[in-house]
């Protein structure tokens, strides 16, 4: 299980498309959680020729990742009407509505590994943030649909932010 995790977060991290990889009938069929955690992409089309798309990663993957100390900004895409202030621990606060200027000073490395988060699986905004990113050219880009609610039933700790951003 954990050979699976880290061959799709080096997959990830050496910036190919990782999908392909990880996507085939052993792992993670259609778009329902495998045994890897992580489902295939949500596919946008540009047109006949160019789809763009994220992955969507679960609480025990994105649990590996951080354990694993990847490389990774996790962010928070809750707008700040929303925004309490806590923080899956090392989160930062991006809303989903942030200017491309603050999304490129935020996250310079395009290549990097980006996970986005909301407030739970009814929150838009990591749907809307993960899409910009992909049209921003970010190509590292994995979706955290259970949100903060999620993280916490799971268990999982939390931090506190001085002040949501």
């Amino acid at each position: 299980m954990r050979h699976v995790y880290l061959l799709a977060v080096g997959a990830v991290i050496s910036g190919g498309l990782v999908f392909q990889a990880w996507a085939g009938p052993a792992c993670c069929g259609a778009k329902e959680k495998g045994a890897c955690g992580i489902v295939k992409p949500e596919v946008k089309a540009d047109s006949a020729t160019n789809a763009v798309g994220y992955g969507v990663v679960d609480t025990a993957a994105l649990r590996s990742i951080l354990d694993a100390k990847t490389p990774v900004a996790v962010v928070d895409a809750r707008t700040a009407q929303y925004d309490d202030g806590k923080r899956i621990s090392g989160a930062i606060s991006l809303p989903a509505d942030s200017s491309t200027e603050a999304i490129e000073k935020a996250l310079p490395d395009k290549n990097q590994l980006v996970v986005t988060y909301c407030s739970n699986l009814k929150c838009p905004a990591s749907k809307i943030l993960s899409e910009k990113l992909i049209e921003m050219g970010y190509k590292n880009v994995l979706k955290y649909p259970d949100g903060l609610e999620g993280w916490l039933q799971a268990g999982q700790p939390a931090a506190e932010a001085s002040k949501p951003m």
